[in-house]
């Protein structure tokens, strides 16, 4: 019964969703409208699917598992923290897919700084290591 009303609910976002996107790429004419929205989409498809593996799966195994005659002796410790993570990852996924928050929230907490530096970092050994492989094929 779970189950049947679970998939029926998630059939019913995908069709929305698809009714939605449809309606959205034949009336939208702004291209920063439609970047916006599919960021906005794609977050909200996330989150919509987080539930899934952060609360629904932990504890339906916990239950299930026992019923099965199935003893699992840690599930007991996994299970809490598990579900204990759904308000953690739902906004993080919000602010991780729209792009003004994501650039705004590593700037605030300083990651800005050490992904550049990281990303020049690998750029110059990249660049290094392909001058000394091209010159060691020209000798």
């Amino acid at each position: 019964m779970v189950c049947s009303s679970m998939i029926s609910t998630y059939a019913i976002i995908i069709y929305c969703s698809y009714i939605i996107n449809t309606y959205l790429k034949k009336r939208m004419k702004s291209a920063q409208s439609m970047r916006i929205h599919k960021q906005l989409f794609r977050s909200l498809i996330y989150q919509s699917f987080v539930p899934l593996f952060t609360a629904y799966y932990p504890a339906g195994t916990a239950v299930l598992l026992p019923v099965f005659g199935i003893t699992v002796p840690f599930i007991s410790i996994i299970v809490p923290p598990a579900c204990a993570t759904h308000p953690l990852f739902d906004p993080l996924l919000l602010i991780l897919t729209i792009t003004e928050y994501r650039h705004t929230f590593f700037g605030l907490t300083g990651f800005s700084r050490l992904t550049r530096l990281w990303t020049s970092h690998s750029i110059e050994s990249t660049t290094s290591h392909f001058n000394r492989s091209s010159v060691a094929s020209l000798t």
